[in-house]
């Protein structure tokens, strides 16, 4: 008798258990953090020769560059105030930085409106240009957009960075170029700044992750001179619980 009183709570428990666990699941399973930002950046070592051997006037240089995106959404919970466009005015500023990279602009809000797009450019000579006194054409090195409502800032960035063969300049890159010429494994350094100034709004963070690998490499180029290249990849993800204001 008295086994038989335990097999039957034994059944009851089992029971209770078993409709617990089929009505709240979801009550269990721990709330995921939004993501104010990510990003990822990359910072590559070339090489570029001119001249030829046969000729014996052939020179070699180490040129540096790479990309970044950039993607963020901030709410008014982060901002800590409600995201009003009738607040903006057209000569607010926009600030925009991230580790290196930085931007900073006025006059991008139009009333009315609910989103801006920017594109930065420059012109990018070729050797025949730079020696025949020709117009070097125009090229689109970064492009910016943003998008608001009432309840989220979203901006997302990318851009080209460092330098090409023939010298021209882009952007600066966010953090990758630091660790150009370290020993080929993970980056060692832990964390970059972030933060956004939209007209009265604010945001920032001191603790922005930076995870990625280094490779590099000893080179013997084609003028005979060692080299030391890399290749740079890193990139961070910043939850909105590790936003101040």
């Amino acid at each position: 008798m008295k086994s038989e009183t335990i097999r039957s709570a034994f059944k009851v428990l089992m029971m209770v258990s078993g409709l617990l666990a089929l009505s709240c699941p979801r009550g269990w399973a721990a709330a995921k953090v939004p993501t104010a930002l990510t990003y990822t950046d990359t910072w590559v070592d070339k090489v570029g020769c001119t001249g030829s051997t046969s000729e014996g006037d052939i020179d070699c240089e180490v040129y540096s560059g790479g990309k970044f995106t950039i993607k963020t959404v901030i709410t008014t919970n982060d901002f800590g105030a409600a995201i009003d466009p009738s607040q903006f005015e057209e000569n607010d500023a926009l600030d925009i930085s991230l580790g290196e990279y930085s931007f900073s602009t006025n006059g991008w809000y139009v009333s009315g409106s609910s989103k801006a797009k920017f594109s930065l450019t420059t012109q990018v000579c070729s050797a025949a240009d730079n020696n025949n006194g020709t117009t070097c054409p125009t090229k689109v090195y970064e492009t910016i957009e943003l998008s608001w409502t009432k309840t989220e800032l979203s901006i997302s960035i990318s851009a080209e960075t460092g330098s090409d063969a023939n010298g021209n300049t882009f952007e600066s890159a966010i953090d990758a170029d630091t660790f150009d010429t370290d020993s080929s494994g993970p980056v060692t350094e832990t964390t970059i700044y972030f933060e956004i100034d939209l007209g009265s709004l604010s945001v920032y963070s001191d603790i922005v992750p930076v995870a990625g690998e280094v490779v590099t490499e000893d080179v013997t180029d084609k003028a005979g001179n060692q080299d030391t290249l890399s290749n740079v990849k890193i990139g961070g993800t910043l939850p909105a619980t590790d936003l101040g204001q």
